[in-house]
């Protein structure tokens, strides 16, 4: 049996730490000790509401996380779209250096310097003919110059220069020429060709094929010029030498 003395001391020291408690006799010398009722209905809302809080707390992390993984993914698309647009702007190639357009652009000038030579050759030729001297070597140079027009066409068609400025342009016109100076090659081939086998006793006759080949020639001129217009400042720009018509 505890004495009420001790049983208000035991109260006091419970009340320290929240709502103070009352005694309620139950038996002689016994006693509940319960909290008044509004204190217990708030304790009671206040335990209650402690899961509700954790929810809330969790789906915030959940949406937090979703959001978090949008935005990484978005980022993601928005970097590989504007990559994919990059790619394709350059045929799946990083951007050329100057060093690449300039080695696109002395392809060119190799096939012009071929060039050159081929036409130096076929003045020769033709001159040979006409003077009814070394008629054998003059038409087995034509044949031969006609065969390296067509692998300069062949190389052309084939060397990227994508990165000049006007490239397919440039690769066009410079077709045109070079596809005109063939047929101009192949026409003079067969006037020779048509001579006296056993030495002409005179100049050979400006036949059709004669004629034919000067308008080939004549078609190939108007190529080079629309060609030499955008070609001569690439070519100024890279340290190549400009030309003329009649030197290609």
């Amino acid at each position: 049996m505890r004495s009420d003395g001790f049983i208000s001391q035991l109260v006091r020291a419970l009340a320290r730490n929240g709502e103070p408690f009352v005694a309620i006799p139950h038996q002689p010398g016994a006693f509940w000790l319960q909290r008044p009722a509004c204190a217990w209905q708030r304790f009671r809302a206040a335990r209650a509401g402690r899961p509700l809080v954790a929810a809330w707390a969790g789906t915030l992390r959940l949406v937090a996380t979703a959001l978090a993984v949008m935005l990484m993914c978005f980022l993601t698309y928005a970097v590989g779209l504007t990559v994919g647009t990059s790619r394709e702007q350059t045929g799946g190639q990083p951007p050329a250096t100057v060093d690449d357009v300039r080695i696109e652009a002395e392809a060119i000038d190799a096939l012009l310097r071929e060039s050159g030579d081929i036409r130096t050759r076929l003045n020769k030729a033709i001159a040979d003919v006409q003077a009814c001297s070394n008629l054998a070597g003059a038409i087995a140079d034509l044949r031969d110059l006609t065969d390296q027009r067509q692998r300069q066409l062949d190389l052309l068609a084939g060397i990227y220069i994508a990165d000049l400025p006007d490239a397919e342009t440039i690769r066009a016109s410079l077709t045109a020429a070079f596809s005109h100076a063939r047929d101009a090659d192949a026409a003079f081939t067969a006037w020779a060709a048509a001579a006296d086998p056993d030495g002409c006793a005179s100049p050979p006759e400006r036949s059709a094929q004669f004629e034919q080949g000067m308008e080939a020639s004549e078609r190939s001129g108007s190529a080079k010029m629309e060609f030499l217009e955008l070609w001569n400042p690439v070519a100024v720009r890279f340290g190549l030498p400009a030309r003329e018509r009649q030197e290609i």
